[in-house]
């Protein structure tokens, strides 16, 4: 599907070699006058052969000598410009390039040849001499040639001039109608660019091209699903699964939005499928476990939360997720320890240690509490909740000085949002705050 790798392998140069292009040069261009006698014929074709033999060391000042003497004799300028390629002098080969053009634009390989180093470097320019050696009859070989730049110059457009690499990819499609291939790229480059539409127009395209192309398919369900268009998502990745059942991702994709479509048994399904393909895929795990939590499957969540610790024993995420469960199933010893191992791979987690503390408490762990909101605090502010609780955590533990001020705190901020929480804040104060009674 992409064309930027054969390119890499097939134009290393796109020039064939003057040898193939012009191994026989006229004379007629190389003007002699008397103040510009030139090189004899002799010298001149010792020039070229050396060039065709990559002898540079002889060639290169006997061109030079030739297009001193005739300024004008294009060939000199075209031999120079190989020269200077095969010896990594790129801006001097370009330019004796321009100047062989220059002189005489009916020469394909002239302008083919400096097509391939003005596209190496990511020239818009190259274009125009692409063009031109199209309209001067090219040989099939030649036809193939230019294609291969076109798309080496699309590739390098992307980034700096994505209007150009459109233009780019497009004349590929052109030369190559029946290949779907130029299509696939120009939609990944649009879909890069948040053009969905227009992705999804060369989708389309590139799938009349193919109608068997899976990997278009794929491509086209993604767009429906950053469309949120789920149900042609859903149909579109269905009937890339029926010409590839073993792809793990289409299984993980179809999955996807079957769950946003809230068909969490058709998704649990497809998720399955995908771990039969590929046990223990961490993305698949992840969803798998998410549409078992949206179903209370907190068993089901757990088993596969485990095995994904069991891989990964270093990610904090798995063991919040896998804490987060044990939480949902009131598995609070279990939920503790899993948040407090989230901790400890990632110490500056404000949220990991909010949740400890609620797990603590329920665990009548209440220093254990009070410390996770202590340390919550560092990197969150502080909320009604927290201050709630851990005003609950010093009054269990008697601490009633330290409780009565967090609730005092809490009944600060809680502007009546909490009312039962509220009234159980200003009982406690009566009943553990000497001020309190006393109004």
């Amino acid at each position: 599907m992409q064309l930027r790798n054969i390119i890499a392998c097939t134009l290393v140069l796109a020039l064939a070699g003057p040898a193939a292009a012009q191994s026989k040069p006229s004379t007629a261009s190389s003007r002699r006058t008397k103040s510009h006698p030139g090189p004899s014929e002799a010298e001149f074709k010792k020039a070229v052969e050396a060039a065709q033999a990559k002898d540079f060391a002889t060639a290169e000042p006997l061109l030079k000598k030739a297009s001193d003497d005739d300024p004008k004799n294009y060939q000199a300028w075209f031999y120079l410009g190989y020269v200077y390629s095969e010896t990594n002098r790129q801006d001097l080969a370009i330019a004796a390039y321009l100047r062989a053009v220059e002189l005489q634009p009916a020469v394909i390989e002239s302008n083919l040849d400096l097509a391939v180093l003005l596209a190496q470097q990511g020239s818009s320019i190259a274009g125009r001499y692409l063009r031109a050696a199209a309209k001067l009859k090219p040989s099939p070989e030649q036809t193939e040639t230019i294609a291969k730049v076109w798309m080496l110059l699309a590739t390098k457009l992307q980034r700096t001039d994505p209007a150009g690499a459109v233009d780019a990819y497009q004349t590929v499609a052109e030369l190559h109608p029946e290949d779907p291939a130029p299509l696939i790229e120009l939609g990944q480059l649009l879909e890069a660019r948040k053009d969905l539409s227009g992705a999804e127009k060369f989708y389309k395209q590139a799938l009349a091209r193919d109608p068997a192309s899976g990997d278009v398919l794929a491509l086209l369900g993604n767009i429906y699903m950053q469309s949120d268009r789920l149900p042609e998502a859903e149909q579109t990745l269905t009937a890339f699964l029926k010409t590839n059942p073993s792809s793990v991702n289409g299984h993980l994709q179809l999955g996807r939005v079957l769950r946003k479509e809230q068909k969490t048994v058709e998704a649990t399904a497809e998720f399955e499928k995908a771990l039969e393909l590929k046990p223990g895929d961490e993305d698949v795990l992840r969803e798998l476990t998410a549409v078992q939590l949206a179903d209370k499957k907190y068993a089901a969540a757990e088993a596969t939360l485990r095995n994904l610790v069991a891989k990964k024993s270093n990610d904090p995420q798995l063991h919040y997720l896998l804490a987060d469960t044990l939480k949902r199933a009131s598995k609070f010893p279990e939920s503790q320890e899993e948040y407090l191992q989230a901790i400890k791979l990632k110490p500056d987690w404000g949220e990991a240690y909010g949740e400890y503390a609620v797990v603590a408490a329920q665990n009548k762990d209440y220093p254990g509490a009070i410390r996770g909101l202590n340390a919550r605090a560092k990197f969150l502010p502080e909320t009604p909740g927290t201050y709630f609780l851990r005003a609950t955590c010093f009054d269990h533990l008697r601490a009633y000085k330290e409780a009565t001020e967090q609730y005092k705190q809490f009944l600060q901020v809680a502007e009546g949002k909490f009312p039962d929480q509220e009234w159980q804040a200003r009982h406690r104060l009566i009943a553990i705050d000497p001020e309190s009674k006393k109004k």
